[in-house]
């Protein structure tokens, strides 16, 4: 299942994990139980905003960083990198070899 709960959770781990901080340590830091921060990792509990209000304060983070695919990130650093790649080609090229690249380019993703 792919629902809120279970990215909220995830993305929970994921920091609470990139911090080095254990879900026993996390529940102290917000006054909960190591099992209940487990439960919301695992989406078994549907959290209320004031407890993730907590948690993102115990991770140090904003709230809204719960609700971030990374997968879309990633995807976007991955093409980010492609178009530096590619930026790098074109800026080396001359005149005459950067007006044949843009209409090669023109060409092939023309709609």
């Amino acid at each position: 299942m792919n629902d809120a709960l279970t990215k909220v959770g995830k993305r929970i781990r994921e920091i609470r994990k990139a911090k080095g901080l254990s879900q026993e340590k996390l529940g102290e830091e917000c006054g909960f139980t190591f099992s209940y921060i487990g439960g919301i990792e695992r989406a078994e509990n549907n959290v209320s905003i004031r407890n993730l209000e907590k948690i993102a304060n115990a991770l140090n983070v904003e709230l809204y960083e719960f609700f971030i695919d990374l997968r879309s990130e990633r995807k976007l650093a991955a093409k980010a990198k492609q178009v530096d790649e590619i930026e790098e080609l074109l800026i080396n090229l001359d005149n005459k070899q950067l007006a044949k690249a843009k209409t090669i380019l023109f060409e092939i993703f023309k709609k």
